[in-house]
């Protein structure tokens, strides 16, 4: 519960710049686009420091490098709530995209290395809901204290939730070795070249499924808005609450990673990516009833959430040892898909229309699921696997 409340907590700061940006903008009187650099900075950050940062969680060990991330996570808020100057400020979102960077990969492993594998998925669907609770709850939360006290308190707000956090993490993992440092290095610089082949090989493949699925859902979940509203001539609040129905179809993780240790991940992943391409393809055309775009919405929240569950835990699985790296480039194509996503496919929207973007992004998720097909055929097998810092041998 720890990791979903930082999940929460890290994804409420990555998105709550958004409603607030204009507030941002006449404190530091700069105009609306210049302040909008702030999201995108923060973005970067996070895409480029996450591989990167992740080593200190395989030389550290998982909680050291979770508890790490987390205090500069504090540092970075409290010095965008002190910030006297918009470069400041934007210095100040660039920490904190590196600390998410840090943060985000090493909740992943954490999650991963702290139960045994037939629970893998159930306890990364639980900390990957930390999303869509950041989208219903967090944001919310903190433009209401915003409003009530100023954006500079809600970054406080911000650093003390996540002291708390903190405090509660070292409690509830003070009798384990998931601070220490990996002692396991030793055995896979041991294991034979086909092997490590073979990891990486699977790895890469599951990377580029991350990158082909972010992409096409970013690709249409960005301009969805502007799509509904031009076709049903309805307000932009309509439009988010139609978005609402497809956070609370991504909450469905908790059910959903379960499904995952049920019925295998690597082969579900195929089928669930199979899917969302199905669902992407049919949303411009389910507009026309309100009840339909519902519906579409809320199973393609459902299916978004699997596939990123599944990928979470298939990755965190290949490698023990390596788990961090690999979270950490994880959140690399995550955060590039983010970036690379909209611009893209609103350049092709204003164009071409809302419906040739999803026939380009289903047939990226296409491509993202035959990834993952590929990606199966190296499954790993036989890894040793840490369970409360005690391997066994799956």
């Amino acid at each position: 519960m720890a990791l979903v409340f930082m999940i929460v907590l890290v994804g409420s700061d990555e998105m709550v710049l958004s409603p607030i940006l204009w507030q941002i903008s006449n404190a530091f009187r700069v105009s609306v686009s210049p302040a909008a650099l702030a999201v995108s900075v923060y973005g970067l950050a996070l895409a480029l420091g996450a591989p990167v940062l992740s080593r200190i969680g395989d030389r550290k060990g998982a909680g050291a490098a979770l508890w790490l991330g987390m205090a500069g996570f504090v540092g970075a808020s409290a010095l965008c709530a002190c910030s006297t100057s918009f470069l400041e400020f934007l210095l100040a979102r660039f920490l904190s995209g590196l600390a998410a960077g840090l943060t985000v990969p090493s909740a992943y492993a954490l999650a991963g290395a702290s139960v045994s594998d037939e629970f893998r998925g159930q306890a990364l669907g639980w900390v990957v809901s930390g999303w869509s609770w950041s989208f219903i709850l967090g944001v919310p939360l903190a433009t209401w204290v915003d409003r009530a006290l100023g954006w500079r308190w809600m970054f406080m707000a911000f650093g003390i939730a996540a002291i708390l956090l903190m405090l509660f993490m070292a409690w509830s993992l003070k009798r384990s070795h998931l601070f220490l440092t990996n002692r396991a290095a030793a055995e896979v610089r041991a294991r034979s070249a086909t092997a490590d082949f073979r990891r990486l090989t699977g790895v890469a493949a599951l990377l580029i499924a991350t990158f082909g699925n972010m992409f096409g859902f970013y690709g249409m979940y960005a301009l969805f808005g502007v799509a509904w509203h031009l076709h049903a001539l309805s307000s932009h609040v309509q439009s988010g609450t139609l978005l609402l129905v497809y956070g609370i179809g991504f909450a469905t993780s908790i059910v959903t990673g379960r499904w995952a240790d049920r019925w295998g991940r690597q082969r579900t992943l195929v089928i669930s990516l199979v899917v969302l391409t199905a669902v992407i393809l049919m949303l411009p055309y389910s507009m026309n009833e309100i009840g339909l775009v519902s519906i579409s919405l809320f199973a393609w929240g459902v299916f978004q959430s699997f596939t990123v569950t599944l990928l979470t835990a298939s990755l965190s699985e290949y490698s023990e040892v390596h788990r961090h790296q690999i979270m950490g480039w994880y959140s690399f194509a995550t955060n590039m898909a983010v970036t690379l996503g909209p611009a893209t496919m609103g350049w092709l929207g204003v164009r071409a229309g809302y419906a040739t973007v999803s026939v380009l992004c289903a047939a990226i998720t296409a491509a993202a699921s035959g990834s993952a097909w590929l990606a199966s055929k190296t499954a790993p097998r036989n890894l040793r696997e840490s369970v409360g810092g005690r391997d066994r041998v799956l």
